[in-house]
């Protein structure tokens, strides 16, 4: 079992994509090699997992394999609707796989379909009570409908069972963001950073975390971190610039007006999160 972290407004959902289950047949085949490899492009693996679905020579088990690993990829590339479908297949060949529930819930989270996505996160977590990422994801979600207690709950529940998992750390930084709790929200980003120096989405609220304490030489630091891993990073380059403001440095207008140019309502957004 395999997985990779997307960004979704602002926190992570994970996924989780299988090997080719055993056969006696011999294996695998050059369809299954890419429709098991998350190493390669999502068209790749949705080509390879639809030649072994169109086989038609798969038993119940490993055909769910192929369904949900093509829904991986259409989940990771943005066709929510069309994973959404193969997880749906994936799940009534084999409903008793947790990590097929919890790929389904993801994609509901990725439409904002909340209360569906936490059944399924409920079922995920009944089949397999320590699927971390499954009480990260119904974390998310209660987040998103703004019952924080729940969400933190959740989160410092995945944090429990694997303690190092940045997205949890992650996701219940943000959680603090919103609720305006921006000393515990560094902690939690920080942790998070150090288990994964190159995780963007937690610069980028950590950035805002300290933007909100007016400790803008921290939030240029990491603005100017996540603009290096990510050099199309237009809420970076905005915040950047209005911490540069802050700060009494007139180059800052220079980064706003280029996020604006990028982004006409960029400064909509960071307003969302404080950063005015």
């Amino acid at each position: 079992m395999h997985s990779r972290e997307r960004a979704i407004a602002g926190a992570t959902i994970l996924a989780l994509t299988f090997s080719c289950p055993s056969s006696t047949r011999a294996q695998p085949t050059a369809a299954w090699s890419l429709c098991s490899n998350d190493g390669i492009s999502s068209q790749q693996r949705i080509n390879g997992c639809t030649l072994v679905i169109r086989a038609g020579t798969e038993n119940h088990t490993r055909l769910a394999t192929a369904y949900n690993n093509r829904g991986f990829a259409l989940l990771d590339r943005g066709d929510y609707d069309l994973a959404l479908a193969d997880f749906d297949a994936a799940i009534k060949l084999n409903p008793s796989e947790a990590g097929y529930f919890y790929n389904r819930a993801n994609s509901l989270l990725a439409k904002s379909e909340n209360d569906r996505a936490i059944v399924d996160f409920n079922q995920a977590i009944k089949l397999n009570s320590k699927l971390a990422q499954a009480y990260a994801g119904r974390g998310r979600a209660y987040s998103n409908k703004r019952d924080f207690d729940r969400a933190i709950a959740d989160l410092g529940q995945a944090i429990h069972l694997d303690p190092k998992l940045p997205r949890a750390y992650s996701n219940r930084g943000f959680v603090y963001v919103k609720k305006r709790e921006f000393t515990l929200a560094v902690v939690d980003f920080d942790q998070a950073i150090q288990l994964d120096p190159r995780y963007t989405t937690a610069y980028i609220y950590r950035a805002v975390a300290n933007y909100n304490r007016a400790a803008y030489d921290s939030a240029i630091t990491d603005f100017d971190m996540v603009l290096k891993l990510d050099p199309d990073a237009v809420e970076a380059l905005y915040g950047r610039g209005m911490a540069k403001q802050r700060n009494g440095d007139s180059s800052g207008a220079a980064d706003i007006a280029a996020a604006k140019a990028i982004q006409s309502d960029i400064a909509e957004i960071m307003m969302n999160f404080g950063v005015q």
